[in-house]
């Protein structure tokens, strides 16, 4: 995989190699067909190659779709000839067919009948058919098939990614049929893997995996009729109910506010050593990435801001989807669903004891917070009082955590609440709880939880629907920022009043004065040794030189 990489690149850099090394792998695979390792190297060689196609101005010519096409085909129909051979030839037939879908529309389409029909094939077609297939075969014939159709879900991802204009009705219904099938099949697939061995879970998790990156791609509409059963697997997913590991998720930075890494110990965004510094942090995936995790990142894009593909182990992976696709569905469920969801993510907390509780709360915080974003994006609200209640009841709970992570994440998601929620009255009420609970706390945790809620609610509901609370908020949050006994609360409460500053605009200028007397105090009284309560008094001052204006 790294030597397909470094060819990738070098083809990149050097345009005119591109076609070439395409027929040169092509050649290769034909004729070392009997060799396993032969066909899986060359195939991930040609599937990079086809990946920097976008890259490369003069692209590759035109009949170079058809030959990837027939090799891929071949190795698809030759796989169940040769047992020694079966896994490799299936798992490069579907690589080339992903790969193949980032050379775009124009060239897919000449091929799409021939892929639909593909896809088809690759899963049963009715309910009975699966039944049939569950009483025969063996270990490793399921670890075949669900290569297979790991890797047919992936070329479909690929197709729906890269060929937008081909998706119509027709086709996204033509579609349906299969992922239908898989989502029928995952339910099935815990029993199989009973029967037949431990070893194929890693199979199973990359069938789910796949399903799930496909189905955030969809729109939610064309899969309305399975919600249920996703939802459930879904949720069992990332609150970990048939995992033992203890893994979470990578997605709860990138979901909180970007300007809140200073409270979350990675002040360190913008340095050299910044890769170092994350893989230091708790729960942190970061350093982990391997390409051997996902070889379909060979042909995909990098993700912005990385030099080179790292996808994280399945694990961490598949609950990453899963999370991702519950915000994508949550705005479409029934208020119903949603407060059962909601008051299960409860009892799942309650249940869970030390380690795995912060794991599986971690968790489902990642998923609240995706789904609220996922409600802000469709404009739609939370739902009725009992939803709200039992979202607030949740969110409130964490804001007490030890955990700093969590607090900035149940400060995010009670922004975000108020932003879905939108009504004065309950926004009043969450201002309120906090108040009332910075006067009376004297503990570090809780202050700088409900100080970075107070921050957060401004943030997100602006300056005109939180204006009656301004004065309340920026009193205490300036007693807390004297408070020199913890640098903790200090920074969180500075944080906080540069998010309002920020959100207030003009409507803080009866509020400048008492600030940057503050700020100044502190610039001299604060160690220097103490970098984020700094940083945020810069920001502070920033905020505030914008309020004031020239």
């Amino acid at each position: 995989l790294a030597a397909a990489w470094c060819l990738r690149c070098v083809a990149v850099a050097l345009p005119y190699q591109l076609s070439p090394l395409v027929d040169r792998c092509a050649e290769r695979i034909n004729n070392l067909k009997s060799s396993p390792e032969a066909v899986s190297g060359y195939s991930f060689a040609m599937a990079a190659l086809l990946g920097g196609v976008y890259q490369c101005p003069l692209g590759i010519p035109h009949c170079k779709g058809k030959l990837v096409v027939s090799i891929a085909e071949d190795l698809l129909r030759t796989a169940a000839q040769n047992s020694r051979l079966s896994l490799q030839r299936t798992q490069a037939g579907w690589l080339l067919l992903g790969a193949l879908m980032t050379l775009g529309s124009s060239l897919v389409r000449y091929h799409l009948p021939k892929m639909l029909l593909l896809w088809r094939n690759v899963f049963p077609r009715s309910q009975k058919e699966l039944e049939a297939e569950k009483a025969r075969g063996d270990s490793f014939t399921w670890q075949v098939t669900l290569e297979g159709r790991a890797g047919a879900l992936c070329a479909m991802r690929s197709f729906v990614a890269h060929c937008p204009e081909l998706l119509t009705e027709d086709v996204i219904r033509r579609l349906m049929t299969p992922i239908e099938c898989a989502m029928t099949m995952m339910s099935q697939v815990p029993a199989i893997t009973k029967v037949h061995g431990a070893h194929l879970k890693a199979s199973a998790a990359m069938v789910r995996l796949r399903l799930y990156d496909i189905l955030a791609l969809l729109p939610p509409k064309t899969y309305e009729g399975s919600f249920n059963a996703l939802l459930r697997e879904l949720v069992a997913e990332f609150t970990l109910t048939d995992n033992s590991a203890n893994t979470t998720t990578s997605l709860l930075r990138s979901l909180c506010h970007y300007d809140d890494s200073v409270l979350m110990g990675s002040w360190l965004q913008e340095t050299d050593h910044k890769s170092i510094e994350d893989q230091l942090q708790p729960n942190s995936a970061s350093g982990s990435g391997a390409l051997e995790h996902d070889p379909s990142s060979i042909y995909l894009r990098v993700p912005v801001g990385e030099a080179i593909p790292g996808p994280l182990p399945l694990g961490v992976s598949v609950i990453d989807a899963s999370v991702a696709l519950f915000g994508v569905v949550f705005p479409h469920v029934s208020f119903k669903h949603r407060l059962q969801m909601l008051d299960h993510f409860a009892e799942c907390i309650k249940q869970a004891k030390g380690v795995r509780q912060q794991a599986v709360q971690l968790n489902i915080f990642t998923a609240v917070l995706s789904a609220l974003k996922g409600l802000a994006e469709n404009k739609s609200t939370l739902g009725p009082e009992e939803v709200r209640k039992s979202a607030l009841a949740l969110v409130m709970g964490a804001l007490d955590n030890p955990n700093p992570i969590l607090r900035c994440a149940a400060g995010e998601a009670l922004g975000r609440m108020a932003q879905v929620v939108g009504e004065a009255t309950f926004i009043a009420r969450m201002a309120q709880t906090s108040f009332d609970k910075l006067k009376s706390a004297r503990d570090v945790v809780s202050r700088t939880g409900h100080s970075l809620a107070l921050g957060c609610l401004h943030r997100y509901v602006g300056g005109i629907g939180s204006g009656q609370h301004l004065k309340t908020s920026v009193s205490i949050l300036l007693a807390l920022a004297q408070d020199g006994s913890s640098h903790e609360v200090q920074t969180w409460s500075l944080h906080s009043l540069a998010l309002i500053v920020d959100s207030s605009g003009p409507m803080y200028r009866g509020y400048v004065e008492p600030t940057l007397s503050l700020v100044l105090t502190l610039l001299l009284t604060v160690p220097p040794s103490h970098t984020e309560v700094h940083q945020c008094l810069g920001r502070c001052l920033g905020a505030l030189i914008t309020t004031v204006g020239p």
